[in-house]
């Protein structure tokens, strides 16, 4: 059965269930600043989505487990979360789940998340994140994906992770945007990564000079949504 958990700071709260362990409510001196859930539009919260966001085709992908299923936005918004600690003055709690016989089913990775709410302010709270890969990467070549890539810190040192500690044979990483600002370039150079593969919806000019940066046009997908459009005819086959 789920839980609520609150946590306080000053005049700012907020709560948690246990169930997705998903933001429930933030108050500031009373007043409610997160939308609460009404079931005529839409009855939950802030799910916490994990390891996907959207929807498979079919709600089916193929790894080299075989053929998985997996609902819409992924596992961790549907399942309970353990409750791994409340800090001392009451202003964070984290939350765990890791991979069961039921997850691996959906999701054949051995994985651990963990979810921290914590009131950093008097008015600010910050939500962290973090995925630890359980599983045997040794002499495997691993993909990673991120939506983009600013200073390319975390995806390098993921990178670093997966090789000197996991094994990995070869690292191969993705993201659909390459912000590249400050030290992206250098890091990604000197990186364990083999090759980043980006879509160039920011001008290609950003990687230059960078010989692991691989970029992939969105022109056709764009070109064919415009004349879909123009055309008046569904553009549903584009995301299939």
């Amino acid at each position: 059965m789920s839980t609520v958990t609150t946590i306080k700071r000053g005049g700012l709260t907020a709560a948690i269930d246990s169930m997705g362990a998903q933001l429930t409510s933030l108050a500031l001196n009373g007043n409610e600043y997160l939308w609460q859930g009404d079931p005529a539009f839409w009855g939950k919260h802030a799910p916490i989505l994990f390891p996907i966001v959207g929807s498979l085709r079919n709600n089916t992908a193929t790894s080299a487990a075989g053929t998985c299923e997996m609902p819409r936005h992924g596992l961790a918004r549907i399942v309970e979360h353990k409750l791994v600690e409340v800090s001392e003055d009451g202003s964070s709690v984290t939350y765990e789940i890791t991979d069961t016989p039921e997850s691996l089913k959906a999701f054949p990775f051995h994985f651990k998340l963990n979810m921290t709410y914590a009131l950093t302010g008097d008015a600010t709270l910050t939500q962290t994140f973090a995925v630890t890969n359980t599983g045997d990467v040794a002499g495997k070549d691993c993909i990673l994906f991120d939506d983009m890539v600013d200073t390319a810190g975390s995806l390098c040192n993921a990178a670093k992770a997966i090789v000197e500690v996991g094994g990995a044979r070869n690292v191969y990483a993705c993201a659909s945007h390459g912000v590249l600002s400050g030290p992206a370039l250098e890091r990604l150079e000197g990186s364990n990564i083999t090759e980043l593969a980006l879509l160039n919806t920011i001008p290609e000019t950003q990687g230059a000079g960078c010989s692991k940066i691989k970029y992939l046009s969105v022109a056709p997908m764009f070109g064919e949504a415009i004349e879909r459009i123009y055309q008046e005819i569904s553009i549903a086959k584009l995301f299939n």
